[in-house]
């Protein structure tokens, strides 16, 4: 029994040392970290970079939405337009009496809206005068089944409202007629005034497309006076640059195509070196007046006018490059003089010009 008793009272003894270690010793040990500067842990980080990503992809989808809300205004901008012109996205053929005509009239033969390639975008453009002397339907399905072959994306033609019309029904093209010619086109049409119409080749790139007749009855005689022609042709100067002053104005296209008929020779053709003895070393006005703000195609393909001298307009007389394509915008990657049936054969001879360009 006494055996017992010490046993117990010696058990008691170590559990109370021990608690009394545990309590006193363990809190000289054991230090509290003071707020606020306790080490990150993993998890922290993981949270604080799973924050940032979802702010950048929040500020992605803000980004993303925005541009789709400009894809958007675009778009019904674009169905506005086509809104407003919704009788000519179908034939809305030409009116028989051409004198009742509204420029600009939308023919929608085919109801085109054709993109080209947004990274290299070149297109090709056919400039055909067909002159005051009035065609028949098959004289135009001749010159359109001539023009056809190529796929031109644009055919600008200049010369009678009628003639116009013929070649544009010829050729099945949409075209919008201007006051100074007509455009044929496989292009989405963007915008047009009486004068100047504007395409959009891509979502982004557009060209505006001015058709111009400053062209003016040609004396055929074989005895015609030059110095009193040109003296009259240039008397007449400065109506026709007024004239050019008021169809480029407030053009807001950064890309811009002049296609003249001029009443005028160019001022670069005209050298004592040429073929035609006739010519010499005189400056036009019209020309000299465009050469400030466009850039002349064919002479800026051609390495002079004495060796391509790019003639349009052939009388037994004149030999002569009346018919210009000016540019302002574009690359010009090459330009030609295309014969074609029943102009080529008349008198006095008209020649088309074609024309490469890329849009930057």
């Amino acid at each position: 029994m006494r055996k017992l008793v010490i046993l117990l009272a010696l058990a008691m003894t170590l559990l109370a040392g021990c608690a009394s270690y545990t309590v006193r010793e363990g809190l000289e040990v054991i230090s509290v970290p003071e707020e606020g500067t306790a080490v990150p842990t993993r998890l922290a980080q993981i949270n604080e970079e799973k924050d940032r990503l979802a702010a950048i992809e929040a500020r992605e989808r803000e980004a993303q939405s925005q541009k789709e809300a400009e894809r958007q205004e675009l778009l019904e901008a674009r169905e506005s337009f086509n809104s407003s012109v919704e009788s000519a996205r179908v034939l809305n053929d030409y009116p028989e009496d051409l004198t009742l005509l509204d420029c600009p009239h939308v023919y929608r033969p085919a109801d085109s809206s054709t993109y080209l390639d947004e990274a290299f975008t070149d297109f090709t453009l056919a400039f055909v005068p067909l002159g005051q002397e009035e065609l028949d339907s098959v004289s135009a399905q001749t010159i359109a089944s001539a023009l056809r072959p190529s796929g031109f994306d644009f055919v600008v033609t200049t010369g009678s409202r009628a003639n116009q019309v013929l070649l544009a029904r010829a050729l099945g093209m949409d075209t919008v007629t201007l006051e100074g010619g007509s455009v044929s086109f496989t292009a989405v049409l963007k915008d047009a005034d009486s004068t100047s119409a504007s395409f959009s080749l891509t979502e982004d790139k557009n060209v505006t497309i001015i058709p111009a007749d400053q062209s003016r009855e040609l004396t055929l005689s074989s005895d015609l006076d030059i110095a009193s022609w040109i003296q009259t042709l240039t008397a007449e100067s400065e109506a026709d640059i007024s004239s050019l002053e008021s169809l480029t104005a407030g053009i807001s296209d950064s890309q811009v195509i002049l296609a003249l008929s001029a009443g005028q020779p160019a001022s670069s053709d005209w050298t004592p070196f040429t073929p035609y003895s006739y010519r010499t070393e005189y400056s036009w006005p019209v020309s000299d007046y465009l050469a400030r703000t466009f850039s002349d195609s064919y002479a800026a393909t051609h390495y002079s006018a004495e060796t391509d001298s790019g003639v349009t307009l052939v009388t037994d007389v004149l030999h002569e490059r009346m018919d210009r394509l000016y540019t302002r915008g574009l690359i010009e990657a090459g330009t030609s003089v295309l014969s074609l049936p029943v102009l080529s054969d008349a008198e006095p001879q008209r020649f088309a010009v074609t024309a490469v360009y890329i849009h930057p």
